[in-house]
């Protein structure tokens, strides 16, 4: 048989009764079938995802058959039924096999002539008896293909019926949620599901030999796999994928599951389960309202952020200190303004028409900041909108809103748009309505001011204050429910709210949409970007929470009525849209929070479950097991924000009298005292710079810090003396004259004992993988971070990044965060930061893991060694980073080690453009056009040289290059714009090469990195010859006089080096030993037998320990590890760093405590989980400070 177009769908379902495998061929494609499963292969062109919203729902539709790469700019992507000409790709040949006990489709491609870039072979086959689709895939190129990142294959969407997703655990249990909401533990048994929570039936994915990742493209659960390719792939090069499909039906879904696992080959049976999660929360129907009519009266008030103890103390804190007496002033103020209005005033600003969108609104007379715009809006001229970049007043008659877009349900509405110049963003083309973002600007100013009005009522008792506060939740309850479900593109569903909010990716009608998009029956990006009464932006949970928090306090003035009317028409209306977005991201934290604040507001404990499900799942799964977000600095501070004040609402909550559900009572909940949920404030503590802000690594913000609020909550919630001296340093060094609203309600009246100033740790953390190496007086001069972290939303194309801030600024920078620019790219891309470019490609993606080998703190000498699988074709990709500390001066000395791939690019930057060169003449060279690197200038380098910067006034920084044989170095200019206003703008990149015609180049780049103030302490550095392989060696020349060398040798090596006082030998590990003449000044030997100098010695007799995990566990507010033997002189590991995992790959862990064979890395509640391990390691030290 021979097929020309051929999509690959699998429809598995549970047919009644066994049958020998048969295939059926039809012109319509080709159907394998054994009586457990049916999967079909329709043969049909140009299929596409609208399609899968037109499958019948007795089908469990999989599509699987997708290939994806870039090839020199250009993205590719092979579907079995994609014709279009720009691909390049040729038709397929299918065949069906027959045997006694099985059917098999083979797909080859191309069918004749000679594929683009890869030929492969693709084969499905059905066996008797068995519920698994085996899947194999073998490819190969056909020549030299230069990839641009990674190849994904293959890449499965699920059908939007099988909204849930199944991964496995550490300790061998399930955790279900939504399909973008789950992910997948390192170190757990190679499979993921999806499945219908209703009817029982789902699919499990299984790849015995990889690690698949579940996540979500657009609205459908989907399985991905990076393939171990990426940069120049060679000839003929091949790559095998294995991959099975199980199908499973029963209500009781972890049996069902186990039984069709054990079919798949590659999964160890029995699977077992230990115990199943449910983080989707309870799903019910929330026009459900019978627990809210039950339980309403219940509720004593005020219940929810604010308790009647908080408003006593409130009260006296404003008694007795002016900065609680300014945050009254503050809400009266704001209020004020409010108050004093004419009666229209709120209905003017709450408006029947429906609000559209404060993004998405670009200036077309300057189309400054896109794709969104920057506008002042002022409530004293509420309706205009003002550029802030060039400052054109909207509305405005040069650019009319002469598009219309009538909805008709429940009354006429109109939305007015510019129907001028559009902007294509997303797939997408946007269109700017003023008006429809004045409105949200509106209802969201009067959201807030309801909150200040109520503030002001609780604290004083005014009335009018108070009632005014009642009238603006009067207005909302009157507009709110015919407000329409839309889209923050300005799509907007015209029909029964509550059907489009159930049925966003699915309407039963045509959306209005502005030309020349198209309806398609889906609000553009789903939930991720709805609205409803406030500013689309998939976070109406905001000014809901402000309102319910505002009635909370004024409820008692309200008449019950006109409660019930609120309750109903504003909050639980409200809450439609919120609960049937079942997934779970930074954004639908706020949204969740908001339902179950509502819910304690109201009497609703359903609706209190709901968000204390999507809590708990944010603190255990959102959050690393360390603690640290699990995107960036940046957007864990916006999930942090979205659950915090509900967490502190929830704290001591109890269900109202006689209520139950299937799990019991709730009575008393301690929220604080879940160790996970502290672990997430260690990190805030921990990873800051001495400036207050967080490394801008990732998807992070330059000036992404921690609020005084949540330093509040932690040193008031918790017993920590380091979170009460970061409060301390935050409110300017006296807590008595400033304070946050938590402040205000929670804080003590009574005055402060003093604490001691706040220091910043070392630190390791074993899940983010990223070190901080620290400097000066409780490390508050300076810090070096070194990123290991592994790929994942939110992240850059950074392993082993490099960045170095000190004395109050940044050197070695990383560029940040450019949100929504269609320029962002140029920030996340490789060669944006400091590392080892390999083949001029991007790093992989999923896949390149990071891994810890070493990390040493020594009051004089700081280590950190960490590698990655950033690239295919390296197999090795490692950076060793000292920190070497003298009484005089700090400096970084870097050494970088790559094997594989044919070019280096040793990349770096500084902090701005004022850049100079020492000893270093380069010639014009020819721009690195991969890069889009222009003005080269570039030379053969055979002594070091240097860049210098100059920051400010009183600080420099320094890079001195210590060249290896054969490299060259080259100065260019490169992407700098970090923030929307500094369009255009270029920074000076040095890029050192080393390349070599075969695909096994190696190298070794060394650096040593200075910031100071004055004069430069480092004078001059330069490599030292060493003949052990793998070997380096540096000497430091300092202004002292004295000499440093460094030297990093792999474990077992003997290196001899040459110094100005005889030979420096080192036997394995890491080595530094800083010199005055004959004398040493002090020194360091890390996980290395010997250093010896000039009569001076340091020994370790074992200095790598090593063995087997026996045990760890992870339960309650202690974790620990059982080693297979005791460690020799317990007492003085404790506050070392003990690495865990399997073979190479481990991450590292601070060792709070030792109990015999048991290595505790959470004590008391303080320190982090633990990862998957089987195998421990301890890497030891010596030191010698004779100073």
């Amino acid at each position: 048989m021979r097929v020309t177009w051929l999509v690959l769908v699998a429809l598995l379902f549970a047919l009644p009764a066994l049958a020998a495998p048969s295939a059926v061929e039809t012109p319509e494609g080709v159907t394998l079938e054994n009586g457990i499963v049916r999967a079909v292969f329709p043969a049909k062109a140009n299929y596409v995802l609208a399609d899968f919203r037109r499958v019948p729902d007795g089908e469990n539709l999989i599509n699987i058959c997708i290939l994806s790469y870039s090839v020199e700019g250009a993205q590719y992507w092979y579907q079995d039924n994609k014709t279009e000409p720009e691909y390049g790709l040729r038709p397929v040949t299918a065949r069906v096999e027959r045997g006694d006990d099985f059917v098999r489709l083979v797909v080859s491609y191309p069918a004749e002539g000679e594929a683009k870039h890869f030929r492969f072979v693709k084969t499905h086959t059905l066996r008797a008896g068995s519920p698994v689709l085996e899947n194999d895939y073998r490819l190969e190129a056909v020549g030299e293909i230069s990839l641009r990142g990674g190849m994904n294959l293959p890449l499965i969407w699920f059908a939007p019926r099988l909204s849930r997703g199944a991964v496995p655990s550490s300790g061998g249990s399930l955790l279900l949620g939504p399909g973008d909401a789950v992910r997948r533990d390192p170190g757990t048994p190679p499979w993921v599901a999806a499945y219908d929570p209703e009817k029982g039936e789902g699919i499990a994915f299984c790849l015995p030999d990889g690690q698949p990742q579940l996540g979500r493209n657009r609205e459908y659960p989907a399985v991905s796999y990076s393939a171990p390719l990426g940069g120049k792939v060679a000839p003929q090069t091949e790559v095998k994928v294995t991959f099975h499909l199980a199908a499973f039906a029963g209500q009781q879904m972890a049996p069902a599951l186990a039984a069709a696992l054990s079919k798949a080959p590659g999964i160890t049976v029995p699977a077992r389960f230990r115990q199943v999660y449910d983080l989707g929360g309870e799903h019910f129907d929330p026009a459900d309202l019978s627990l809210w009519q039950k339980y309403r009266a219940s509720v004593r008030r005020p219940i929810a952020f604010i308790k009647p103890a908080d408003l006593e103390r409130a009260r006296e804190n404003v008694r007795r200190h002016p900065w609680a007496k300014r945050l009254l002033a503050g809400y009266r103020g704001r209020a004020d303004y409010v108050l004093n209005q004419p009666p229209e005033f709120v209905e003017q600003m709450i408006p029947a028409l429906t609000p559209l969108c404060t993004l998405f609104t670009m200036c077309p007379h300057c189309e400054y900041a896109p794709v969104h715009g920057q506008y002042i809006w002022d409530v004293k001229r509420p309706d205009e909108l003002k550029c802030r970049n060039c400052g054109t007043v909207y509305p405005n008659e040069k650019y009319p809103e002469d598009l219309v877009l009538v909805a008709r349900h429940g009354g006429e509405q109109r939305f007015t748009f510019y129907g001028g110049k559009s902007w294509n963003f997303n797939n997408i083309h946007l269109r700017s309505s003023w008006t429809g973002a004045i409105r949200a600007h509106k209802t969201g100013y009067m959201a807030r001011a309801a909150r200040d009005l109520a503030m002001v009522y609780a604290l004083t008792g005014e009335r009018a204050y108070g009632e005014k506060a009642a009238a603006i939740l009067s207005r909302f309850a009157t507009v709110y429910p015919g407000y329409l479900i839309h889209s923050g593109y300005g799509e907007i569903a015209d029909m029964d709210p509550r059907v489009a909010a159930a049925k966003i990716n699915n309407l039963p009608a045509d959306e209005l949409t502005c030309p020349p998009n198209k309806p398609d029956r889906r609000l553009h990006a789903g939930y991720w970007m709805a609205g409803r009464g406030f500013s689309a932006v998939g976070m109406e949970g905001i000014q809901l929470s402000q309102l319910v928090e505002a009635y909370d306090l004024v409820a008692d003035l309200i008449p019950d009525a006109e409660r019930q009317r609120i309750e109903k028409d504003l909050f639980l209306e409200g809450t439609y849209l919120l609960v049937y977005d079942t997934a779970l991201n930074n954004k639908t934290a706020t949204n969740r929070s908001a339902v179950g604040q509502i819910g304690m507001a109201i009497g609703d404990p359903r609706r209190v479950r709901f968000g204390l499900a999507g809590l708990r799942w944010f603190i255990n799964e959102w959050f690393l097991p360390d603690g640290a977000a699990c995107e960036s600095p940046s957007y864990g501070n916006m999930t942090l924000a979205g659950i915090w004040q509900f967490a502190d609402t929830l704290h001591g909550y109890s269900d109202p009298p006689g209520y139950q559900d299937a799990a019991g009572r709730i009575d008393n909940l301690d929220i604080y005292g879940e160790a996970r949920y502290r672990s997430v404030f260690q990190v805030l503590a921990e990873a800051l710079l001495p400036s207050r802000t967080y490394p801008p690594i990732a998807d992070t913000h330059i000036t992404t810090g921690i609020s005084l609020e949540i330093a509040e909550v932690m040193a008031t919630r918790y017993p920590d003396p380091r979170f009460r001296a970061l409060l301390n340093e935050l409110a300017g060094g006296d807590l008595s004259a400033q304070g946050a609203e938590w402040a205000l309600f929670h804080r003590d009246p009574e005055p402060a004992p003093p604490v001691p100033p706040m220091a910043l740790p070392d630190q390791f953390f074993p899940a983010w993988k990223i070190g901080f190496l620290r400097s000066g007086k409780d490390g508050r001069r300076g810090a070096a971070v070194v990123s290991a972290s592994d790929w994942g939303g939110h992240h850059h194309l950074d392993s082993l990044n490099l960045f170095y801030w000190q004395d109050g600024a940044e050197l070695l920078s990383d560029l940040g965060y450019l949100w929504d620019n269609p320029d962002m790219r140029n920030l996340s891309r490789t060669v944006a930061h400091n590392l080892v470019v390999v083949d001029e490609a991007n790093q992989r993606t999923t896949g390149r893991g990071g891994w810890l080998h070493a990390f040493d703190i020594s009051p004089r000498v700081k280590v950190i060694e960490v590698s990655s699988d950033a690239y295919p074709q390296a197999s090795d990709y490692r950076r060793t980073v000292f920190l070497v500390e003298h009484p005089e001066g700090v400096y970084l000395a870097d050494i970088f080690r790559t094997s594989g791939g044919k070019t280096h690019d040793y990349v770096f930057h500084g902090p701005n453009p004022e850049m100079e060169l020492q000893e270093l003449a380069a010639d014009p060279a020819p721009d690195l056009t991969a890069y889009q690197f222009t003005q080269v200038h570039a030379t053969q380098a055979t002594r070091p040289w240097r860049a210098l910067w100059t920051v400010d006034k009183e600080v420099r920084f320094q890079a001195i290059s210590l060249p290896q044989p054969g490299e060259t170095s080259m100065v260019a200019q490169g992407w700098g714009q970090r923030v929307p206003q500094q369009k255009g703008w270029t920074l000076p990149y040095i890029v050192r090469r080393i390349a070599s015609d075969t695909d096994a180049t190696t190298s070794a780049f060394t650096s040593v990195f200075e910031g100071y103030r004055g004069q430069a302490f480092v004078r001059a550095a330069r490599r030292l010859e060493v003949k052990a392989p793998g070997a380096v060696a540096l000497a430091v020349e300092t202004a002292t006089g004295g000499t440093d060398y460094i030297v990093s040798a792999p474990e077992g090596t003997a290196v001899t080096v040459q110094t100005h006082r005889g030979p420096l030998v080192v036997e394995g590990g890491l080595a530094v030993v800083a010199t005055a003449g004959e004398k040493v000044r002090f020194a360091s030997l890390v996980g290395g037998k010997r250093l010896e100098w000039n009569g001076h010695r340091l020994l370790l007799q074992e200095p790598v320990l090593r063995g087997k995990v026996a045990r760890y566990e992870n339960e309650g507010p202690d974790c620990w590890l059982e080693l297979d033997r005791a460690l020799p002189n317990p007492n003085a590991l404790v506050g070392r760093t003990i690495l865990a995992g399997k073979g190479e790959k481990c991450t590292g862990y601070e060792i709070r405590a030792i109990e015999g064979k048991r290595i505790y890395v959470r004590k008391d509640g303080a320190g982090v989980d633990l990862l998957p391990c089987e195998e421990w390691r301890l890497v030891l030290s010596a030191s010698l400070n004779l100073e």
